[in-house]
């Protein structure tokens, strides 16, 4: 066996990179019965491997680093000029990276050309929260295997209108109970209240001729934003389990709710970014819009836009959270801000409220514009979380309840559900 010979043995074998081939040096002397001086060996081990590599012309390295980027290294005899080019060659999909920085190399000639590449991919999405992808997986997942339940009505009486507010549920929040002198709360305690409070609701209207349910979801219904366990503004929380089970568990509560509302009357659930949750809560929308694609009595509102109004008869409704990211709204504001970003709604309405959430206690600021205009109540709505410990720690607390709003023209009454 020549001593090139033997050196191809080693590159046939396993060894990649002229690293490798060159901490071989002293096994070759042995192998090869001969006295090659190292520099001599190591300009042989770059001919013999870059001729094999220009055969292979493939990716020879692949590196995943812990923030999700990839490092590619590789060769080719054609020069990859676009990234669907250099994407195909290194088997990544666009759909989930883009190529940061590209280093390249070229030798050879006309007849037998070579490319050498580096490249470095970083993921389109942070892979510390859920991705498109992966929600695809989960939304396919609970189509196949959900068993959605059955409720039964006989309406009577006037049609209404019935706005459902459970905001703040803090789906994944963990609260122990002995330290914050209120209830236990994990992702199955927050599961239990949220249906429950939909099942008295139901009780309720079942026998009613509701025109429509208006159920606001977001508002802080995720505890938290990511797999760092941190909020929008990047807070971190208490958190009960993977960010990944949350998002599967809510994603069936809000689905189980949704049609027991179904089943009595048509439900606009309208999103609601909260400071919390804002990108969970898109994902768990567009699941939502997909599972209900094919009904006619469920309509998603999937606008981007933080504050919605919607005309229920006479009143013009505005909902939001309150805080998204930065500093809060101040309630004061809402008001003027409602008559700018709705005038048409604002002129052909009487009555005008706006609900949020945030603060996890109720409490009702009415400001009189005019006797034509009759005034604008801005109302928060409590929250069936149990308090967490900064809540604790900071000696906040709140009566635990959602909330039903029954319209004609106007507000005709509240319906309180509240926790055991």
């Amino acid at each position: 066996m020549s001593k090139n010979d033997v050196i191809r043995r080693y590159v046939s074998r396993g060894a990649s990179t002229t690293e490798e081939l060159y901490s071989m040096y002293e096994q070759f002397l042995r192998d090869a019965k001969c006295s090659w001086a190292r520099n001599t060996y190591k300009r042989k081990c770059r001919e013999i491997l870059n001729k094999h590599l220009m055969q292979q012309a493939k990716v020879i390295n692949r590196e995943v680093a812990e923030d999700g980027t990839i490092t590619t290294r590789g060769y080719s005899h054609q020069r990859l000029s676009t990234a669907e080019d250099m994407a195909k060659h290194c088997d990544i999909s666009l759909d989930e990276y883009f190529p940061a920085t590209i280093t390249t190399n070229e030798w050879g000639n006309d007849d037998n050309p070579c490319w050498q590449f580096k490249i470095l991919w970083k993921p389109i999405f942070n892979p510390k929260t859920i991705n498109p992808k992966d929600a695809g997986e989960i939304f396919k997942n609970i189509i196949e295997k959900h068993e959605t339940p059955k409720f039964s009505r006989s309406p009577q009486g006037d049609e209404i209108t019935v706005e459902i507010q459970i905001p703040d549920l803090h789906f994944g929040q963990q609260s122990w109970g002995d330290e914050t002198g209120g209830g236990h709360y994990d992702i199955r305690t927050s599961q239990r209240e949220y249906l429950k409070a939909v099942e008295f609701f139901c009780s309720r209207y079942a026998d009613m001729s509701v025109q429509k349910f208006i159920l606001p979801t977001g508002n802080d219904f995720f505890n938290v934003n990511n797999a760092m366990n941190t909020t929008v503004n990047n807070t971190l929380q208490d958190e009960d389990t993977r960010i990944k089970k949350t998002f599967m568990i809510a994603m069936d509560t809000l689905i189980d709710a949704v049609y027991m509302l179904s089943t009595i009357a048509p439900v606009e659930v309208v999103q609601i970014p909260g400071n919390h949750d804002s990108e969970q809560v898109f994902f768990l929308m567009a699941g939502l819009s997909k599972y209900f694609r094919n009904s006619k009595d469920v309509f998603i509102d999937m606008s981007p836009s933080d504050r919605k109004y919607i005309k229920v008869g006479d009143t013009l409704l505005g909902l939001a959270h309150g805080k998204v990211k930065g500093k809060a709204i101040q309630m004061r504001d809402l008001p003027l801000i409602m008559a700018d970003e709705a005038p048409v709604l604002w002129s052909h309405t009487k009555y005008r409220e706006f609900h949020i959430g945030h603060l996890h206690k109720q409490k009702t600021l009415s400001w009189g514009m005019s006797d034509e205009f009759r005034g604008v109540v801005v109302r928060v709505c409590p929250t069936l979380a149990q308090i967490d410990y900064w809540h604790s720690s900071s000696g906040y607390r709140g009566t635990r309840c959602a909330l039903a709003f029954e319209y004609e023209k106007g507000l005709r009454s509240i319906q309180y559900y509240y926790a055991d």
